[in-house]
């Protein structure tokens, strides 16, 4: 979890100074980390990359806000996106939209990180 906390920060960071497809990719490696320090604390040990797998793996043990979902779907995308800028040529976001993106990805991460850092110190 403290590594889901630093990527957070990075993110942030990384939004602060225009450097916006890190901080898309720093959301989702934030919630992922924290999704999987959750699923290790339960003792599961799910090995994926998706946001979407781990939430619902997640979602097994308790309940997620169904909002997430999308969140995921999201983060996953950013995630594929800017680890893979060449998957889809055409689909690389413009500055404005990346911009946009970013800040959309660090909310929908921070709503979902402080939640399991809640279900964690439960």
């Amino acid at each position: 979890m403290k590594q889901a906390e630093k990527d957070l920060k990075h993110a942030e960071f990384s939004l602060k100074i225009g450097e916006y497809e890190w901080a898309c990719f720093a959301a989702h490696q934030a919630v992922w980390k924290a999704l999987k320090a959750f699923l290790l604390s339960c003792g599961a040990d799910v090995r994926s990359n998706s946001i979407t797998v781990l939430l619902k793996e997640v979602s097994r043990r308790i309940k997620v806000p169904q909002e997430f979902s999308d969140v995921a779907l999201i983060l996953d995308s950013y995630y594929m996106l800017f680890r893979y800028p060449d998957i889809v040529p055409e689909a690389f976001p413009s500055a404005a939209d990346a911009q946009k993106d970013a800040r959309n990805a660090l909310m929908g991460a921070k709503r979902i990180i402080d939640f399991i850092r809640g279900v964690i110190r439960e």
